[in-house]
């Protein structure tokens, strides 16, 4: 059996939004000098993602985020795709912006972008190699059919 990327159980939507509403346990470990009790659970901090404001776990899940906080970044998401973390949310900030402003290579920052025609990437051939790639990585290893013999869907042939 191979090795299974804690990501790759938030490869869904519906995943990854049900990863907000989840109770994170907060690490046992601590160093031996400090005294102070932290929380015992991690959830998410920000009320205002609790009202129709612009920044909601279903726009982040959106955007290919899941909610991975840690003791000291309580509002940490972390991409499915590219693994790229962030934390420090706004109420103004907008998921898909934000995840296509830090991981500009993204397949799946680009490929949502273009869904939503957001930016410059929705004036883009489709065709293009810059676009093509996204897709591509936008399978990451999970293409069910790859191996599939006689089956003529593969990766390499998305257009």
């Amino acid at each position: 059996m191979g090795f299974i990327h804690p990501t790759d159980h938030y490869f869904t939507y519906e995943s990854r939004l049900a990863s907000f509403r989840k109770i994170h346990s907060a690490s046992r470990r601590r160093a031996s000098n400090t005294t102070a009790r932290g929380p015992k659970t991690l959830k998410w901090p920000h009320k205002f993602l609790s009202t129709q404001e612009r920044l909601t776990h279903n726009q982040l899940a959106k955007a290919g985020f899941f909610y991975l906080p840690t003791p000291v970044n309580l509002d940490n998401v972390s991409c499915f795709l590219c693994h790229k973390s962030l934390d420090g949310w706004e109420e103004t900030d907008n998921p898909l912006v934000e995840h296509l402003r830090h991981s500009p290579e993204c397949g799946w920052a680009i490929t949502a972008t273009i869904e939503r025609s957001d930016g410059e990437w929705s004036e883009e051939d489709p065709l293009c190699t810059k676009i093509l790639e996204a897709r591509k990585a936008t399978f990451s290893d999970k293409w069910p059919h790859e191996s599939k013999k006689g089956w003529k869907c593969h990766v390499k042939q998305v257009r």
